[in-house]
């Protein structure tokens, strides 16, 4: 990671880099060296959330690291872990709230504290539906976009 790094500083890119799950829970990046970690309709799909919430809060930088986990309504419902099928979307919530403020603390004394949860009625659908009705098209119902924000505190 660091190499791709001096190659992206070296052409005077973004700093922006982008891991795959595997390469996150592996260890490979260090610790308090990631400023933002953002999770798009998978967190409802992890079978140990805990785990890829300590690795995050290690991560993370300390007071200035977030955490973005955002869902929708939907999900693969043969994927999905129990916890997130039997709940509702403000359940989703609470549960991964939870989970952040509660799933892990370092030895360091560092934690997660949930910042602001987001629940959205725009959808993409409501967005789009003036182009949808433009184009003669039936419009299509939509997901509230949904989303917990956390910051990595020092305690």
């Amino acid at each position: 990671l660091s190499s791709a790094a001096d190659k992206q500083k070296a052409a005077g890119t973004s700093s922006r880099i982008q891991v795959s799950l595997s390469e996150f829970l592996l260890g490979e990046i260090p610790d308090d060296s990631v400023d933002v970690i953002g999770a798009c309709a998978c967190f409802q799909y992890w079978r140990f959330p805990e785990r890829v919430v300590g690795e995050s809060l290690r991560l993370l930088k300390p007071n200035t690291g977030q955490m973005v986990i955002s869902f929708s309504d939907r999900m693969f419902e043969s994927k999905a872990v129990g916890a997130w099928k039997s709940n509702n979307c403000s359940e989703r919530i609470q549960y991964v709230s939870r989970m952040l403020e509660q799933g892990a603390t370092l030895d360091d004394g560092c934690k997660f504290v949930v910042e602001e949860t987001i629940m959205e009625g725009a959808t993409m659908a409501a967005l789009t539906m003036p182009f949808t009705k433009a184009l003669g098209k039936r419009m299509m119902g939509g997901d509230p976009f949904v989303a917990v924000v956390a910051r990595k505190i020092s305690i």
